[in-house]
């Protein structure tokens, strides 16, 4: 087991401008401080943390949101962003281009009618906007799919749009029926006979494709407790971000608790031993 993490993933802010049908966060207000953002950032790289991931919410409606990824880069750590990409006006290409992110741009159908059914009007257009915008000024980016049963026949579909759309990957996700999405279970989960064929058909997949992602196909791609911490923006602590509202450890006080309760916690530590079998999300789906 790490002494340490070796990624960290922070949640930076819970607002944002969409109300996806399947969101798994249950409000969409509060902002961490950009002060104790830098300080986590600074903790994490003496620990010897290599990677940051800024999650929300939308982390681009924050004001302060290139002045922290600065201060990721000028840590000398990798950085990711996860975004709708539809925040018109909000992306600053030329400062992307600067501080070379690897972006995470959500999409949850091939097609305007599957996509907005689950994320909003308008949101496939202004998501393909953006990353038009992106490719203009070279800076990569990846995409995220969460499958449900509204969209689990587009897989494939999307895997072509993804490698016409040049993303350097294709990560796909289960629909998880807790927070905002509970609402939308009968709708959107998948049954656990569809869920045993998805996993068939996403491996087939992963050879026609091999720039997919698939952590609940294969849960040795997923670091959860094992290697990634999510940081959560009333300073708990969680393994799996998609799980951050359900499974987090108690506040911390001072920000050197945070080692202890990544050795300690049963949080982190009913992830671990879980290599070469199912993710933990299966427990919630089946």
């Amino acid at each position: 087991m790490l002494r340490f993490p070796l990624f960290a993933k922070i949640y930076c802010t819970k607002r944002c401008n969409l109300r996806c049908e399947h969101c798994y966060l249950e409000d969409y207000t509060g902002d961490m401080s950009s002060e104790d953002i830098k300080a986590l950032i600074d903790y994490f790289k003496l620990k010897g943390v290599n990677w940051i991931g800024i999650l929300g919410g939308e982390p681009f409606i924050r004001d302060d949101i290139y002045d922290i990824m600065s201060h990721i880069t000028s840590r000398a750590l990798f950085m990711t962003v996860s975004t709708n990409g539809t925040l018109e006006g909000a992306y600053d290409f030329a400062a992307l281009a600067e501080l070379k992110p690897q972006l995470q741009v959500s999409i949850d159908g091939s097609t305007p009618q599957i996509n907005d059914r689950l994320r909003g009007v308008g949101a496939f257009r202004r998501t393909l906007a953006f990353i038009d915008g992106l490719n203009t000024h070279d800076i990569p980016f990846s995409i995220g799919y969460t499958v449900s049963r509204a969209n689990q026949d587009q897989i494939r579909d999307m895997a072509v749009l993804a490698s016409e759309l040049r993303a350097r990957s294709l990560r796909l996700e289960i629909f998880i029926p807790i927070a905002e999405g509970k609402a939308m279970t009968r709708d959107l989960s998948v049954t656990a006979a569809e869920l045993a064929k998805l996993e068939g058909a996403i491996a087939e997949l992963m050879n026609e494709f091999p720039f997919i992602v698939s952590p609940f196909v294969n849960t040795s791609q997923c670091g959860a407790g094992i290697h990634t911490i999510v940081v959560n923006i009333d300073r708990t602590l969680s393994a799996c971000d998609l799980l951050a509202e359900k499974e987090r450890t108690l506040p911390f006080g001072d920000i050197t608790e945070i080692a202890d309760l990544w050795l300690n916690d049963p949080v982190f530590a009913r992830y671990r031993g879980l290599n070469g079998h199912r993710c933990r999300l299966f427990e919630i789906l089946i």
